[in-house]
């Protein structure tokens, strides 16, 4: 992350300053146009309206031989496959051209958007789950700074949880339990900036979840539909949807 972040932090770093919505639409435009724009240039237009224009007229001639004559039919649907096949290799160039864009934009805004951040000196929630047959007592440490409520807890089915406080910064929490058998650290980010660290990374061992509580973030604000409130990855589809359809009529490509 720290590479990507390098690069398209100076560039992309003021949407930071906007609602999280208005971040996600932004990015859902560049991207979309990005993808119209490259389909146009690097795909033959015209021979492609060609191709989907006897297509459709072959599948509709297709429709009505099933009714009349299927073995017709059947050549009709063999030779319709040689312009399918032509139709899906000019769509595979933009296609590989865009994914590269598309998936370090990705990566960046699911690191930025996809939860709270956790604030300085406010509470959070440390939760660490273990294996089966993990008992006894969990002990969470950390630097001075940083505040925990208890440091020595029992583990109760499996799970033990902490409350803490820290200021701004980067901050390691380790953990030994049963005895020093199990020892585990995790890495919190505390900021005011539209950072984290993952909130749950992937765990093996005698440690199974190693979890802060960031909250997961509703680009929507408490705006809901039907009682769902999406995330960002919900809210960029459903932007970027009509956005790549109306960009598609604008500049007449197929």
């Amino acid at each position: 992350m720290g590479v990507i972040d390098a690069a398209l932090n100076p560039v992309l770093g003021w949407l930071f300053l906007i609602p999280p919505w208005l971040a996600i639409l932004f990015l859902s435009c560049v991207l979309a146009l990005l993808g119209t724009l490259i389909q146009k240039w690097m795909t033959d237009q015209a021979k492609l309206r060609r191709l989907r224009e006897d297509t459709k007229k072959n599948q509709k001639k297709h429709r009505e031989l099933l009714k009349t004559d299927p073995e017709k039919a059947l050549k009709l649907q063999q030779q319709m496959l040689p312009a399918q096949m032509e139709m899906m290799r000019e769509g595979l160039k933009p296609l590989i051209v865009t994914m590269i864009p598309f998936l370090l934009i990705a990566i960046w805004m699911g690191s930025h958007f996809a939860f709270e951040p956790i604030l300085p000196d406010e509470p959070f929630t440390i939760i660490v789950r273990f294996a089966d047959g993990v008992s006894g007592d969990a002990t969470l440490t950390a630097a001075q700074d940083v505040l925990i409520d208890e440091a020595t807890k029992p583990i109760a089915g499996g799970t033990a949880q902490w409350t803490l406080r820290a200021p701004a910064g980067t901050h390691t929490i380790s953990l030994s339990a049963a005895g020093g058998i199990v020892q585990d650290n995790r890495t919190v980010l505390v900021t005011v900036e539209r950072a984290y660290e993952a909130p749950n990374p992937p765990r093996k061992g005698l440690v199974a979840e190693f979890s802060a509580s960031n909250a997961k973030l509703a680009p929507l604000g408490p705006v809901s539909l039907f009682g769902w409130r999406p995330g960002w990855i919900a809210v960029y589809i459903l932007f970027s949807i009509p956005i790549s359809i109306l960009l598609r009529k604008a500049l007449n490509v197929v």
